[in-house]
Parts: C-alpha cells; sequence; structure tokens
C-alpha cells in the first residue's frame, strides 16, 4: 500500500498507472516499475512518525502524531453495561502500542485482545483464542472480517454470528443499544 502510494507521487498520470496495474499485482510489480530499492525500514519509520509522532522512539522528525486526531466511534457506557452480561473482546490488526492508545482515546480497555503481534486476521486460531469454543458475536466493519468469522466456523465447526457495522447496522452504537435491551429482558425473566 505504502510503496503504491508513493509510486502514484512518481507517476504523471496515476489514473493510467491504475489501469496499468496487473490484476492480483503485487509488490514486485511496483519494483520492477520503478526500478529503485525501497529501504522498508525506512518506510515504516517514516509512516510511524506521522502516527505516533513525539512518542515514536526512531522518529525521523518532530511531529505531534496523527494518533491524537482519532475519536472513539464507541459508547463508552454501553460497552460497560454489556460486559456486565457478556465477555468482550477485541482481535485487531494494531500492533499492542497502537491498541494500548486506542484504549486511551475511549477511556476503556477490553479485558481480552489479540494484536498483529499474535498474528493477523483472517486466521481463525486468533478468534478461538479468546473465545475458547464459546458461541458468540463478532462485530467487523470490513470484508476481512466476515472471512474471519468464515474462516473461524469452517476450522472449528462452530456457530459464531457476524454483523457488519455500515451494512447490518448504521453504526456500533446502534447495535450495542439493541444488544443491551436484549441482555436487560432475558436479565429481568
Amino acid at each position: 500500500m505504502s510503496e503504491a502510494l508513493i509510486l502514484s507521487f512518481m507517476d504523471d498520470d496515476p489514473i493510467r498507472l491504475i489501469e496499468d496495474f496487473p490484476n492480483g499485482g503485487k509488490v514486485d510489480w511496483f519494483r520492477e516499475k520503478v526500478k529503485v530499492e525501497l529501504d522498508v525500514a525506512y518506510i515504516k519509520d517514516l509512516f510511524d512518525t506521522y502516527y505516533f509522532g513525539e512518542i515514536y522512539e526512531r522518529r525521523l522528525f518532530d511531529f505531534d502524531g496523527l494518533w491524537k486526531n482519532e475519536k472513539s466511534l464507541v459508547d463508552v457506557d454501553l460497552l460497560r453495561k454489556i460486559s456486565k452480561f457478556k465477555k468482550l473482546g477485541v482481535v485487531t490488526g494494531r500492533t499492542e502500542f497502537e491498541l494500548k492508545l486506542a484504549f486511551e482515546i475511549m477511556g476503556y480497555e477490553f479485558e481480552n485482545f489479540i494484536t498483529r503481534e499474535k498474528g493477523l486476521k483472517p486466521d481463525p486460531h486468533l478468534l478461538d483464542e479468546i473465545v475458547k469454543g464459546e458461541n458468540g458475536v463478532y462485530v467487523g466493519d470490513t470484508v476481512n472480517d466476515e472471512i474471519f468469522i468464515e474462516n473461524y466456523r469452517k476450522k472449528y465447526g462452530r456457530d459464531f454470528e457476524f454483523v457488519m457495522v455500515g451494512r447490518d447496522f448504521k453504526d456500533v452504537n446502534e447495535l450495542l443499544i439493541l444488544l443491551l435491551d436484549e441482555l436487560t429482558r432475558r436479565d429481568e425473566r
């Protein structure tokens, strides 16, 4: 992705570049196209400098950090209430360091979480590590999240629901309100 962005700036006609990109093309196509060897570590440091800013030890220049502009999309009070009824967790492509920053922004920390250090979605083992055979609902926002749950169902033969924010529900809080209402009704019986 970063290499594609760089290439788009190096080409006079980014639209032609996109049209020329081979179906299923990989990084090798990019490297052959520009005939330059990119320093992957440098690119990572550059992106991490922009994202983490002053808290990034290997930052390349002074920068506040884009992470500070992130806003929580989740009503934390709903999470707290639901956590009294159900176990909550996160499987994310973020690093643990990034996830801790997200927890700081949210003002809430999930007790159960898996980060990219343990693997990446759609590896179904990651979900199994959190749920340990229990049924549940996975709330995602990408097709990759849906594939993740399909892989889990196939590998472990377990029923696990999937809900996509933006497709099945307008936003995550709409889903959480419905879930909390249902859990509260069940508890009152």
